[in-house]
């Protein structure tokens, strides 16, 4: 992955990207898979578009469409050949619909090569069935924007486990607590593993001795936690996220570079 420069606005395609993405919605124009505007802009329905436009050999097509692969979907795109093809199928998308956005966020630091973030997240959660549930809590981290990435990366759950901490909870490791003025909060200490697509992991344990509610919110978090940048992202949340080492971490996380899951 290249260096990047992360400015204001977490720009992440440069003027030859956007030429690329340009050069992609044409041709998935012309093969009748895209009907918006020929613009450079990587949105949602550009890159649902590219991946199911036409059905290829496992493993030919990247899984997501971002500044490191665009070029490669042009590769593939470009045949006469592909024209003849069958359609292409969407992934499977979860049954549940994610509004959430950034509400406070606190930055340390100059924006040099590391600072530190903490950003506030909450929103809801909505089944087929009706039903709602809120989801809360922030991100706490140093980012190092180098490696474009956090070398520290904590979940914080925004729910009270009680005054005293669970004996089980305490041992699991890859946890620590803060205290507020209604009792102890969880923080999830994420750990770094992996080259390339690198995965942000936690302990199971943790999950399962939590509190029943807030075990179940942290097990979705962590399940579902690329959904949760992608509805930011489908909604243009991402973009208003105060830190903008944790803007572009959101948007890798969103296109698939990042993991975020319990191992």
């Amino acid at each position: 992955m290249r260096n990047i420069s992360v400015s204001s606005d977490a720009e992440l395609y440069s003027a030859a990207d956007h030429d690329a993405v340009r050069q992609l919605q044409a041709r998935l124009t012309e093969l009748g898979c895209y009907s918006g505007p020929v613009n450079g802009i990587a949105d949602r329905s550009t890159k649902d578009a590219a991946v199911s436009c036409r059905a290829f050999a496992e493993g030919k097509l990247p899984l997501v469409l971002n500044e490191a692969t665009v070029a490669t979907f042009n590769d593939v795109y470009i045949g006469a050949e592909v024209s003849g093809l069958p359609p292409g199928t969407l992934p499977v998308r979860p049954p549940f619909t994610i509004r959430i956005g950034e509400t406070h966020a606190d930055k340390f630091g100059d924006g040099g090569p590391e600072s530190q973030a903490a950003s506030q997240f909450e929103g809801q959660v909505a089944y087929p069935d009706g039903s709602r549930e809120a989801l809360s809590f922030m991100l706490i981290g140093d980012y190092n924007l180098k490696q474009q990435n956090f070398d520290r990366l904590d979940i914080l759950l925004d729910d009270t486990i009680g005054k005293t901490v669970p004996p089980k909870l305490q041992s699991c490791g890859h946890i620590r607590f803060e205290d507020r003025d209604d009792g102890k909060r969880a923080v999830i200490q994420l750990s770094q593993m992996g080259e390339g697509r690198q995965v942000a992991l936690t302990s199971p344990c943790i999950i399962d001795a939590l509190p029943p509610k807030l075990g179940a919110e942290a097990k979705f978090l962590l399940s579902h936690f690329r959904e949760v940048a992608q509805s930011m992202e489908s909604i243009d949340a991402i973009k208003l996220i105060s830190h903008d080492g944790l803007k572009v971490f959101m948007q890798r996380v969103a296109d698939g570079e990042l993991q975020v899951k319990a191992f």
